[in-house]
């Protein structure tokens, strides 16, 4: 069961005001992007119900990304070296804040036998071996695959990126949704489990998204290879969390959105790759 948004001492997502999405896309964004946000009322730890709009924020470092992505192919730039500087937008608009967790959740899962080592090692703030190698696979595989779908067009290369990036920040809420917090003093315990109309809103603001860009970058091939490839990856990475740990992290959430999101865009390169 989902919680209903009351255990918190947040009020349950029932009102869909402009005034309540501005203020879920103010706090979504500080919680995962550096954009800063300029509200005094965003509370980037109050994810209950701000969880709805993660793809749609998801989406926005998406487009950036693609544009970027499109405008230095356009000024000259090979596909590779526009993939380079198009992920290189998205990272640079969360501060890197994924592949930190990713880096963190690597060593953690296999750089220690107990649970306990692992939260511990998840916690530190070095970054080992496990770590660093997780981080350039997952920004390879990203640019390998941005590279291959800019084949196929600006449209292919848009569409791609934005369905990789709400699928993948929907895989976040879902993942906080499903499982229990590892720790009960982290930020994954502090910001509480989405809301169960949260969850539905998620799901059909993603499903809005996803479906009509995987169709646009690679047809009903696309939609059901990368969606198939990252519905694995999600269960791959929860399954992992709960053996490991138990539950999720802050630090899972980010590996869970970096291994979906190339899940998605790898999907859409096998099925762009001439």
């Amino acid at each position: 069961m989902f919680d209903d948004g009351r255990s918190n001492g947040t009020p349950p997502t029932g009102d869909w005001s402009s005034d309540e999405w501005a203020q879920d896309l103010q706090t979504a964004t500080a919680f995962l992007t550096r954009v800063p946000v300029r509200s005094a009322e965003a509370r980037p730890l109050d994810l209950t119900r701000a969880a709805r709009v993660f793809p749609v924020v998801g989406a926005f470092i998406g487009a950036a990304a693609a544009l970027i992505a499109i405008l230095c192919h356009g000024l000259g730039m090979n596909s590779l070296l526009s993939a380079i500087f198009g992920i290189g937008t998205a990272i640079a608009l969360t501060g890197a804040l994924h592949e930190d967790g990713l880096a963190d959740t690597a060593d953690g899962f296999w750089g220690a036998s107990s649970r306990e080592e692992k939260l511990r090692i998840m916690r530190d703030s070095r970054i080992g071996t496990f770590g660093v190698l997780a981080v350039v696979f997952s920004v390879l595989i990203r640019i390998a695959a941005v590279d291959e779908i800019m084949e196929a067009g600006a449209i292919a290369t848009f569409a791609g990126l934005i369905s990789a990036e709400a699928v993948s920040r929907h895989a976040m809420s879902a993942l906080m949704a499903t499982t229990r917090p590892a720790r009960a003093d982290g930020l994954a315990f502090t910001a509480g489990t989405p809301a169960r109309d949260s969850m539905r809103t998620s799901l059909l603001v993603t499903l809005a998204i996803g479906v009509p860009g995987l169709w646009l970058a690679g047809g009903v091939t696309g939609i059901a290879l990368a969606g198939g490839l990252a519905l694995l990856a999600f269960m791959g990475v929860r399954d992992l969390a709960r053996r490991f740990i138990g539950g999720h992290s802050g630090d899972v959430c980010g590996a869970m959105q970096q291994g979906v999101a190339c899940a998605v865009l790898t999907g859409l390169a096998m099925v762009t790759s001439p």
